[in-house]
């Protein structure tokens, strides 16, 4: 399940991250860690990101994907 639109367990939270493109797993992630608005995946550096519980290489693939339309 990619569509975070599916997702109901964290509610509001999850409907933030929804069309964004970020796996479930990312987003289960991003909640997990108090993310809880997507855009401040833009303002947060690489390293910020790694030390999360939960964000390995796949997530911070799918966080790069995401921050890369709108940071160039």
């Amino acid at each position: 399940m990619n569509d975070s639109t599916q997702h109901d367990s964290e509610g509001k939270e999850w409907s933030q991250y929804a069309g964004r493109g970020l796996s479930d797993r990312t987003v289960d992630a991003l909640v997990a860690n108090g993310i809880l608005e997507p855009e401040r995946l833009l303002f947060m550096t690489e390293a910020q990101l790694k030390v999360m519980p939960g964000i390995g290489k796949v997530a911070m693939s799918n966080i790069g994907a995401y921050r890369a339309k709108f940071l160039r």
